[in-house]
């Protein structure tokens, strides 16, 4: 069965999450962390790599739109990624997923379980990722799309 990978994609640092074999649950997957902000051929790469692992049908990619609805600095870099990703995965689709306060949930969530900052540093892209992999997955099973 295909399955969806969600990233989370950051200057630092870039979140994955999978969905389960039924496509209900988002799954943290892992935490790329990134050497050099403006070399991202080797994360391509790997990202490739869980693709063909994985049977993954489709990319759902946060969009970091600000709070007025706008596209700053971090949402054009998603953008040229989304690009990046495009060329490299032509038969994969790509979907761009409002990802706002995706981030902000995540360190809400992890500082509730009172886990350490070092801890949470590790996965809170990931489990960001998660967030809004299960958001579009709450959308596609609501609004029945298939």
């Amino acid at each position: 069965m295909e399955r969806f990978l969600s990233i989370d994609y950051g200057d630092k640092r870039i979140g994955l999450a999978i969905s389960d074999t039924f496509n209900r649950l988002a799954l943290p997957l892992l935490t790329i962390t990134r050497k050099d902000k403006y070399t991202i051929k080797p994360y391509v790469a790997e990202i490739g790599d869980i693709l063909k692992e994985n049977n993954i049908s489709a990319i759902v990619l946060g969009l970091p739109k600000n709070m007025n609805n706008t596209l700053g600095s971090r949402a054009k870099a998603t953008l040229e990624f989304k690009e990046r990703l495009h060329r490299n995965f032509k038969k994969t689709e790509i979907i761009l997923w409002d990802e706002r306060l995706s981030t902000n949930m995540a360190e809400r969530l992890l500082h509730e379980q009172n886990i350490s900052a070092k801890k949470q540093k590790e996965i809170v892209d990931q489990l960001s990722a998660c967030i809004i992999l299960q958001n579009y997955l709450d959308y596609r099973q609501h609004a029945n799309v298939h």
